[in-house]
């Protein structure tokens, strides 16, 4: 019989373990709940005698927590409690039995046998097997009536045999309840047939490991005991005194080294993926400064296309300064031939001035209707130098201009146009919000505004009013009259250059034209249509933003006909 004593005391413990020892009884301590919980799980046991005054925790939590993992090993609890609730405590834990210190160790091992006895379905203490008859209590064995005499070892075989009966036990099985676990006994020899012999340790004694021979040492995984996993190692040795090679195989559980593996390639792995993100991260930090100055001369080329600076910043790495440099280099030669230009076409346009007046001048010598045809065609010449001369000064850098601060700009066009108004008897008002920004030059803006506000004055009856604002992406404005408007062909007459509907009234024909191609330079579109105050209603939209890549278009909007 093998009992586990689980007692903290050692004195009472060593007492215990010799008398219980000299008794025939197999005897293995703990001293500690914890070490009493990891043998029982571990090992394997007839009773266990358990203390409930243990250092680590009361032993009815021990038990109770065996009890709930289906552990039914018979538990006898030694303890000084006597009180009636303390066994009741200990028997609600799960004890088979309660003795209370001071005891009797007779007491003790009579009660440990009867435990025994009981797990194993025998309720006499005298065990029969055949004409076998076994004493629990004194441990003589009779056969037929006639006295067995047994050594210790025999008598504890015996004994477990006969609890056992009539299953059939196992060899590791019956060396678990016989021998301690330090013990190695002698009969280890567990097969022989003549002139070979094959010793095992007792977690072999119901299994062989495949024998393969081998001269040097060989490594290998085999399944042992119970399809455990096993690495084992073996080779032959020759040794003097025999004639034939001794083989030796020693097989370790692989379960460890399996986990120990296993760990380390989980630990790999999340290494090596941390690794690769810190090279990501790292990578993109990189990336994304070493790409900082391209960033920044984008930034600069939007600020130069929005008209918010001149010049490209040049305070970058050697490559792209060198870039930068050329960029502001072309820039600045196209500034200077778009002035160039706009300077040779305004001479141009003012050098033929002078001769057509000349001509103009002289064709009033000649007699009709061959003066009328001169001065028709001189004429188309004015006509067609007053328009590309407006051209001229408004082509160049549409895209590249600031915003403008639409009535600070429009100030002196108003001031100068309102006291025209008043000397005709016409109101020019204005609703122009102070904030509202358009990205046109000054010198065109004022061009745009004057022709049109020109162009109301002229037709006018008593009002002219001026507006402006954004609308979404857009920014317009608007010039409205009171005058007689026009219709949808008339709208569409008047844009052509030099057109106009009275030639009674003095001027040139060319303010809407000019504006129309202001309007188209910068990438907006004028819409005529009627006004409010009953006249017409010139509106220009323009881009809040950068010059885009397609130009505007004129819009004539459809006469409204009445009920629509």
């Amino acid at each position: 019989m093998k009992v586990l004593l689980v007692e903290d005391d050692s004195a009472l413990a060593q007492a215990l373990d010799e008398a219980l020892s000299g008794a025939g009884v197999l005897v293995e301590r703990a001293a500690s709940g914890g070490d009493a919980d990891f043998l029982v799980r571990t090992e394997t046991y007839d009773a266990v005698i358990l203390d409930l005054g243990l250092p680590d925790g009361d032993g009815t939590r021990w038990l109770g927590q065996w009890r709930e993992d289906s552990i039914e090993l018979p538990v006898l609890v030694l303890t000084a409690r006597t009180r009636w609730a303390d066994k009741a405590a200990g028997f609600s834990a799960g004890a088979d039995d309660y003795v209370t210190k001071p005891f009797e160790t007779a007491e003790v091992l009579f009660r440990l046998r009867a435990l025994v006895r009981r797990s194993h379905g025998h309720a006499h203490p005298v065990l029969h097997i055949g004409e076998l008859a076994f004493d629990t209590h004194t441990g003589s064995v009779t056969r037929a009536g006639c006295p067995v005499s047994l050594t210790a070892q025999e008598a504890r075989l015996l004994a477990y045999l006969a609890h056992a009966a009539p299953r059939v036990v196992s060899r590791s099985e019956l060396a678990e309840h016989v021998y301690d676990r330090d013990h190695e006994p002698d009969s280890n020899v567990i097969d022989g047939d003549g002139a070979e012999r094959l010793l095992a340790s007792r977690s072999l004694w119901d299994q062989r490991l495949p024998v393969v021979p081998a001269s040097s040492p060989e490594v290998r995984d085999v399944t042992g005991p119970r399809d455990a996993p096993l690495r084992l190692i073996e080779r032959d040795i020759r040794l003097a005194p025999l004639e034939k090679p001794l083989h030796v195989s020693v097989a370790l559980s692989r379960e460890g080294l399996d986990a120990e593996l296993t760990g380390f390639t989980r630990l790999l792995v999340l290494s090596l993926l941390g690794l690769a993100l810190l090279l990501l991260i790292a990578l993109a930090a990189q990336v994304h400064w070493a790409l900082a100055p391209l960033r920044r001369l984008q930034a600069n080329l939007r600020a130069v296309e929005n008209g918010e600076a001149e010049r490209l910043d040049t305070r970058l790495p050697g490559e792209l300064s060198r870039l930068a440099g050329a960029i502001n280099g072309v820039l600045e030669r196209d500034r200077r031939l778009m002035e160039r230009a706009r300077h040779a076409a305004g001479n141009l346009a003012h050098a033929l001035k002078t001769p057509v007046s000349v001509l103009t001048t002289q064709a009033d010598g000649f007699e009709e209707p061959q003066r009328n045809r001169i001065k028709a065609e001189l004429r188309r010449i004015d006509e067609a130098v007053r328009h590309h001369l407006a051209r001229a000064s408004a082509a160049g850098e549409a895209g590249l201009h600031r915003p403008s601060r639409c009535l600070e700009v429009l100030a002196p066009v108003l001031e100068g146009l309102g006291r025209l108004a008043e000397r005709r008897g016409i109101r020019l008002n204005h609703s122009l919000s102070p904030e509202l920004m358009l990205r046109m030059d000054p010198q065109d803006l004022q061009e745009l505004v004057g022709n049109l506000l020109e162009n109301a004055l002229r037709w006018a009856a008593t009002t002219v009013m001026l507006s402006g604002g954004e609308d979404g992406e857009e920014c317009w404005i608007e010039v409205a009259d009171d005058g007689w408007g026009m219709s949808e062909p008339q709208r569409h007459h008047v844009m052509a250059r030099g057109a106009r509907l009275d030639e009674q009234e003095p001027g040139s024909g060319l303010g809407l034209a000019i504006v129309s191609d202001l309007v188209d330079l910068y990438g907006g579109r004028l819409v005529l249509a009627r006004s409010s105050l009953g006249g017409l209603a010139a509106r220009i939209y323009l881009p809040a933003g950068p010059l885009p890549k397609v130009q505007g278009l004129l819009h004539v909007l459809p006469e409204k006909r009445p009920g629509q």
